[in-house]
């Protein structure tokens, strides 16, 4: 196919391909969609939180944490934060606020359990060791 010599009807069903191969995508990224996840962002930090929205890198959390400081019953990460929970001490959590919009998410991590119940079990003030 030469692109010069495209016509606007295949103009119109290379439009239709692409817009039907994003639909999936964003379809594909959104199972999380009322699942209690880790989000981790470019430049606001780290949040917990029920997934209400998505849309691309935008996200909307209700009963959302900031997670400014954290310590993990096992690793260091955020992936094993998700999995293993919160230490009993030495994390540092806001508030919890409904509706908080993030519009800069680059990652979703399915909180299992035991992180849900470490990470809701810490008292709404900021904690520290």
């Amino acid at each position: 196919m030469n692109i010069d010599e495209l016509t606007i009807c295949d103009f119109k069903k290379l439009v239709n391909i692409f817009s039907a191969s994003h639909s999936q995508q964003s379809e594909a990224f959104t199972k999380h969609i009322g699942s209690k996840v880790i989000i981790r962002t470019y430049a606001s930090g780290v949040h917990y939180g029920t997934l209400e929205r998505q849309s691309g890198r935008a996200v909307e959390l209700s009963g959302a944490r900031r997670l400014y400081e954290w310590k993990c019953k096992e690793g260091i990460s955020l992936s094993a934060l998700a999995l293993h929970g919160a230490s009993d001490r030495g994390c540092k959590f806001t508030a919890r606020i409904d509706g908080h919009e993030i519009y800069d998410m680059i990652e979703v991590i399915p909180a299992s359990k035991k992180a849900i119940e470490s990470i809701e079990g810490y008292s709404d003030a900021i904690q520290s060791s």
